[in-house]
């Protein structure tokens, strides 16, 4: 499942399923479609703290594939 990666400012790195990110403001907010045109946020971070994003990243959770 395609979605986003964030490197943050504190070093920690977050892999998010999310079929869009915009900015909003002084935050990014990402979404997942649930239905046609209804978008649910599924996380929000401030612009602040990320040093880079990335989209298009494959975050399939392996860890449940074990």
């Amino acid at each position: 499942m395609a979605g986003y990666r964030i490197h943050l400012v504190d070093g920690a790195r977050r892999e998010l399923s999310a079929d869009r990110c915009r900015q909003t403001g002084s935050r990014y907010v990402f979404e997942r479609e649930s239905a046609p045109g209804d978008w649910r946020i599924v996380h929000e971070v401030a612009v602040a703290d990320v040093v880079q994003l990335q989209d298009g990243v494959d975050v399939t959770d392996h860890r449940s594939n074990s």
